[in-house]
């Protein structure tokens, strides 16, 4: 079966090898110096001695009207360093409220995995404040969120920051059995401080887990894993070749940490 998986992934990233195209790094600096001499001159030197992800330049664009100094932070936080899609998109949520947390959110997701479901989170946190956007990319950067889990979360970003983030936190690298995270998602219409001692309480490392939890815990990360690469089905279906891209190398990351037998 996983063998199976893994050769379904690797033909779909195939066909999801052409980046999208957005403003280049010449452009991200034109648009900075028009506002700023200066931090236009700053830029033009970063650019002619630095590589920068796309993700990297678009985020720093998106930025420029909080200041150009916060533009020139986010590419100086960027420059040569791995900057995926899914981190700019985790950032840009808090983009047009806070340069400051832009560039802080920037340096922490730099060069780290960004799952799709951390971003779905971080969406609505933004309303909360730009400071729990930082706190929660820094406690999923580089971690597994199991899909039903994270749902959680996003429904308790819109009710508490301050929670959200140790929700985050708390369901890092983690899984749970027989759909107990439900009870938990009831529990946060009470609060999301009963929603989060739920949670703290039902969550289980991933490894080792023994038999029989581990076989129900492998069955919910090949349903995760489905899900996963339908939304990469969807995101070509759509044109959205980068998005799916990355989407495809968070499954190869689920499968990483899967301990489905082969035989």
């Amino acid at each position: 079966m996983k063998k199976f998986l893994l050769t379904l992934v690797v033909a779909l990233s195939a066909s999801a090898s052409f980046a999208q195209s957005g403003m280049s790094a010449a452009q991200v600096c034109q648009r900075i110096a028009e506002v700023s001499g200066s931090n236009g001159a700053v830029c033009a030197q970063l650019i002619a001695r630095n590589r920068f992800d796309q993700g990297a330049l678009d985020l720093a664009h998106q930025v420029l009207p909080q200041g150009s100094s916060y533009a020139v932070g986010v590419l100086n936080a960027t420059a040569n360093r791995r900057f995926e899609i899914e981190a700019a998109e985790a950032c840009s949520t808090i983009a047009a409220i806070s340069g400051s947390n832009t560039v802080a959110c920037a340096t922490a997701v730099v060069d780290k995995r960004i799952s799709p479901d951390l971003v779905s989170i971080v969406r609505p946190l933004a309303a909360q404040g730009s400071s729990y956007v930082v706190g929660a990319v820094q406690a999923g950067a580089d971690a597994y969120l199991y899909s039903p889990l994270a749902d959680v979360c996003v429904a308790m970003a819109s009710v508490s920051g301050s929670n959200t983030v140790a929700c985050v936190s708390t369901i890092a690298n983690k899984v749970t059995m027989n759909q107990s995270e439900q009870v938990c998602r009831t529990a946060l219409n009470n609060g999301s401080s009963y929603a989060l001692q739920c949670l703290r309480g039902i969550v289980l490392d991933y490894t080792p887990i023994p038999e029989p939890t581990r076989v129900m815990v492998e069955l919910y990360q090949l349903q995760d894993l489905r899900r996963s690469l339908s939304k990469a089905r969807s995101m070509l279906d759509r044109g959205m070749i980068e998005n799916a891209r990355r989407t495809i190398d968070d499954a190869l990351m689920q499968l990483d940490y899967m301990t489905v037998p082969t035989h």
